[in-house]
């Protein structure tokens, strides 16, 4: 999906929650979207107050797929409620004949971004936002996250971002921009005698925007 469809579904999805009857008029122009249009976490606390408006909106941003395979079989289900799995719904078979052949069900997580975790998908989603930008030590005191968690889901999260950046490669600076990049090197060598020993490089991009690392 492009950016400027996933803009989209936000903007939709932001006018849905704003019209919620416990989702109160923002003043001085507060909204739930950020300065830049990214979503805030006010939009994120507001969208998964409702459990299943918060499932449509990952639904249709590709996040959740909007059918699932059965593992056993590799036959299509359908989405059912299941008020007893974490995320509310599981893929099931809606016809007797589908059933009698493969009595399976599964997880809608199966296959998805989400199928290792053991959160919540309001816990997921909130993670992720926060994980970019707040100190580990920082999310684990005043969210009560394992320090596991933090550690699994933000190399998680820069892995998935690194890949974007290999799919998606964009030229740095445009003309009349001065683009200066520094290299460093991290390494260790045993009570600092011997040769050298390989270490892991860091490119550090600097110019007139804030910084940005790779």
């Amino acid at each position: 999906m492009t950016d400027i469809g996933v803009t989209s579904i936000i903007t939709t999805y932001r006018q849905r929650i704003s019209a919620k009857p416990y989702v109160s008029s923002a003043t001085y122009g507060r909204t739930t979207m950020g300065a830049s249009g990214v979503p805030n976490k006010l939009f994120i606390a507001f969208l998964f107050s409702d459990h299943d408006v918060g499932v449509q909106f990952l639904k249709f941003v590709g996040l959740y797929p909007s059918s699932v395979v059965c593992c056993k079989c590799g036959s299509q289900m359908t989405w059912c409620v299941d008020s007893i799995v974490k995320d509310g719904y599981r893929g099931r078979y809606m016809t007797a004949i589908s059933a009698s052949t493969c009595r399976a069900s599964t997880s809608v997580r199966h296959c998805t971004r989400f199928q290792q975790s053991n959160m919540n998908i309001m816990e997921v989603v909130f993670l992720t936002y926060i994980v970019r930008s707040v100190p580990a030590r920082t999310i684990q005191q005043k969210h009560q996250f394992g320090s596991a968690s933090i550690t699994d889901w933000a190399k998680f999260c820069r892995e998935v971002m690194f890949g974007y950046v290999l799919v998606s490669p964009q030229k740095i600076g445009c003309p009349n921009k001065t683009v200066e990049i520094d290299e460093s090197k991290f390494a260790r060598r045993k009570y600092n005698r011997g040769h050298k020993v390989k270490g892991q490089w860091v490119l550090v991009v600097l110019s007139a925007s804030p910084e940005k690392h790779f």
